[in-house]
């Protein structure tokens, strides 16, 4: 059943824009048949169910939204990084693959920074962001000490990780 809501989530789902508060655009039906013969119909769930990372309830623990999340990471940063990295909004990962996910951003972000500029860069292949950056890694001969090996984890446990004094 996992499979079919992934396929549903990748297939149908796109982050709907601000419309300076008029709120979500009326969405295209789409019929789906679920494994055990049943037709469901989508609509306004396209959107919706991605609408969450930008404003989730605030009922649900850890609560912020993406771009609360983007700014306050680099609020602690000295201004000058602080403008760099806000120009340097890098996505990866799978749920940024989202239609709509980049402006969205750019523009929630915008919205609470009020002045500065903001670019998203959305690389076409950033749902495989991880893995191409764990490949780089493996090339480079000086990170060879950082490496966890099996041997190390299984006589230090999860605290191996705090080794070189800082987590990747």
């Amino acid at each position: 059943m996992i499979d079919f809501i992934e396929e549903l989530k990748e297939k149908f789902c796109f982050v709907d824009q601000k419309d300076s508060g008029s709120g979500s655009t009326v969405s295209a039906q789409h019929d789906f048949e679920l494994p055990d013969s049943t037709v469901i119909s989508l609509t306004s769930e396209q959107s919706r169910c991605t609408e969450v990372l930008f404003e989730p309830k605030s009922d649900i623990e850890h609560g912020a939204s993406v771009q609360q999340m983007v700014v306050d990471s680099v609020r602690p940063m000295e201004m000058e990084l602080n403008k760099v990295l806000l120009e340097n909004i890098h996505l990866a990962g799978g749920n940024t693959m989202f239609e709509g996910f980049e402006d969205r951003l750019k523009s929630e972000v915008m919205e609470i920074k009020k002045k500065g500029k903001v670019q998203v860069i959305a690389p076409v292949e950033r749902v495989y962001s991880t893995w191409i950056g764990g490949s780089i890694l493996t090339c480079i001969s000086s990170f060879n000490d950082n490496w966890i090996l099996r041997q190390d984890y299984s006589e230090m446990g999860p605290n191996i990780s705090y080794r070189t004094g800082y987590l990747f």
